[in-house]
């Protein structure tokens, strides 16, 4: 419990402050508050790594402390006089009404998550889990958070540069240092977090500015966004941890940038520039997921309503220039690394009527699944009420950009746009996500119209209609979605390459390994888990090996002949090797653990000193070869 306070208390609290001393409501500031943290971590970890200073709890509250004194006399000198008396607030329905929603939001996440991983302290058995939770660990061990020293923990021997946008794991670290947590419930404390409090907030901030207000909107929107499969629960089981963050960020940080108050208020225009700062530190594709709505929004007031529009541009420039002054050295290296993103996830092959319908009925990734009808419904409803109002018209071509870009991932049939969908790294269930983002705004936009129309009714006040219409939402989802939803989140917890006896052998390895020695691992076979799990380094932190000095490219393909090769009795004396762990399989069935890794049982310079069935920890000895080699 205590890294979950810690995650809101860290994520909220300094960029509450900040926003309230540049004179934003109270209420905007709650909103705002988590993408303009993680600006203040992403303007600082870059500039903290090329000072060669340390990241950790007392060099960020260092930072902390600057930023609310460049806020405070912002706010003194350059917003106050200009803002003057601020007038009564008017809005359709109390901003109360949106707190209701994203609690609901809150607790039906928190059971799916909690229920479908089996609790704060479970293992992901995907891709990226094991370098998300290792890279934090790294992080509060090392202080080094910026994101362009990622290459010092992922390539151990050859330390080579590498780039990996890390504001969710420098705030991740702040946590795990702060509260003694194992590495990880403290990273798992952070995602439940972000999909039971950031992304309906996010939701909630979109349909806000999409509704003009309409709290009443906003509430069911943060409820619907608890609902969809493909967002959240879809990007966490895989796991895009990153990715869900941003886009949950990202509803805050449009609705700011299309607000009508972002002119002539100074406040609310660097506030904007640090939350774009925000969101594309913790994720690369946070230009796009902001910018394709925004430009949307740019076109349709282009098209009906020019008026001040020219003064908005200026500012949303000024915001422009701010946040890439902030970005510069993190955008400059995510162009130059662009080019290797248009190569992965390649097209699958399937039609464009495939494609379109599991995207409208968000089972992408899940096509035998059935379709979350009562949400396609009610995002259909949701764009009829959009197309009438032509200032909401953005919304829908933004959910048409998304749509388009998921049936490029899904068919290949659009191939001008697959530079465009590089920046989703070309993978469908990404744009899946996108897609029901923007439902969700639809569907609360939808619900609120059918309370507004179910209050005409006699003896009926908002209220009253409004928890009857929550209620009905929730039976005819099943509940939720929630059986849907667990199984969905189980896929990515069920024990599998890292299961109980993996986990023990771990667990094991501080018995037996001298602290900060290198653990020799096969990375294929889910043994990069020790570090987060156990404390003990691998030679290997993820299933991607990152650069290889000769040594471990000899080592991967040969370390079963160590007995026989001299070459492979040099390269472990080199790198210092006495330890082995060995797991005993694959991490997925479609890939093969590394031929040097198969048969050391017959070794005889390694000696077993823990084996449990699942994996096995080898005690390198050459004293063997040395009496037979001379």
């Amino acid at each position: 419990m205590a890294a979950l306070a810690l995650w809101v208390v860290l994520l909220v609290l300094p960029g509450f402050l900040v926003a309230r001393l540049l004179r934003l409501p109270t209420h905007v500031a709650l909103a705002v508050a988590a993408p303009v943290t993680y600006g203040l971590v992403g303007a600082a970890t870059p500039v903290y790594g090329m000072l060669d200073w340390a990241w950790n709890p007392w060099t960020a509250g260092a930072e902390l402390v600057v930023a609310l004194g460049i806020a405070a006399a912002i706010g003194r000198w350059l917003v106050a006089p200009r803002l003057g008396a601020p007038g009564p607030a008017r809005y359709s329905y109390s901003p109360l009404w949106t707190m209701l929603g994203v609690a609901f939001a809150a607790v039906l996440t928190s059971v799916v998550f909690l229920r479908g991983t089996g609790g704060l302290d479970a293992v992901n058995q995907y891709w990226d889990a094991v370098w998300h939770t290792n890279y934090t660990q790294w992080i509060a061990r090392s202080g080094q958070a910026s994101p362009l020293r990622a290459g010092l923990f992922m390539n151990t021997e050859t330390h080579s540069p590498f780039f990996y946008p890390s504001a969710m794991h420098a705030l991740g670290a702040l946590v795990l240092t702060l509260s003694g947590a194992p590495a990880t419930v403290a990273v798992n404390a952070g995602i439940l977090v972000n999909i039971a409090l950031v992304v309906p907030v996010g939701a909630a901030g979109i349909t806000w500015a999409a509704s003009r207000g309409n709290a009443l909107a906003a509430m069911f929107a943060a409820g619907a966004a608890s609902l969809f499969s493909t967002l959240p629960y879809d990007q966490t089981w895989r796991p895009a941890w990153p990715f869900a963050l941003m886009v949950g960020l990202s509803g805050v940080v449009v609705a700011l940038l299309v607000s009508g108050e972002l002119i002539g208020h100074p406040g609310r225009v660097v506030v904007a520039a640090v939350a774009v700062t925000g969101v594309v530190s913790v994720h690369p594709s946070g230009v796009l997921c902001v910018g394709i709505p925004v430009a949307c929004w740019l076109l349709v007031r282009l098209i009906i309503a020019r008026t001040g529009l020219v003064r908005h541009v200026l500012t949303l420039a000024v915001v422009l220039v701010l946040s890439g002054v902030a970005l510069a050295v993190q955008l400059r290296q995510v162009f130059a690394d662009s080019g290797t993103l248009i190569s992965t996830s390649p097209a699958t092959p399937y039609s464009v009527g495939q494609a379109v319908r599991w995207l409208a009925l968000f089972k992408v990734g899940f096509p035998t699944d059935s379709g979350q009808w009562v949400l396609t419904g009610l995002a259909v409803a949701g764009g009829v009420l959009a197309v009438l109002r032509r200032d909401m018209w953005w919304l829908l071509l933004a959910g048409l950009a998304f749509g388009v870009l998921g049936v490029q991932t899904l068919t290949g049939a659009l191939p001008l746009l697959r530079p465009l969908a590089s920046g989703f790294w070309n993978d469908y269930w990404r744009l899946g996500g996108m897609v029901a983002w923007v439902a969700s705004v639809l569907a609360g936009i939808a619900l609120a119209e059918l309370v507004r129309l179910v209050t005409r009714l006699p003896r009926l006040n908002t209220a009253t209609a409004g928890v009857t219409v929550g209620v009905l939402l929730f039976a005819v989802t099943g509940g939720g979605y929630l059986g849907r939803n667990l199984a969905h989140m189980r896929v990515g917890y069920t024990p599998g390459v890292v299961g109980p006896a993996q986990l023990a052998a771990m667990r094991e390895l501080p018995r037996f390994v001298p602290a900060g020695q290198i653990v020799l691992n096969d990375p294929m076979d889910g043994s990069p888990w020790m570090y987060a799990v156990a404390g003990a380094h691998p030679m290997f932190v993820h299933y991607a090996v990152g650069t290889l000095t000769a040594d471990q490219t000899l080592l991967l393909r040969s370390l079963n002949r160590l007995d026989t090769d001299h070459t492979v009795q040099s390269a472990v004396r080199r790198l210092g090797i006495h330890y082995v762990f060995v797991g005993d399989r694959a991490i997925y069935p479609w890939t093969s653990r590394s031929p040097g890794f198969l048969g050391l049982d017959r070794v005889a310079d390694l000696r077993p000193v823990f084996a449990d069935g699942g994996a096995t920890v080898y005690r390198v000895d050459l004293s063997a070869s040395a009496d037979t080699t001379g």
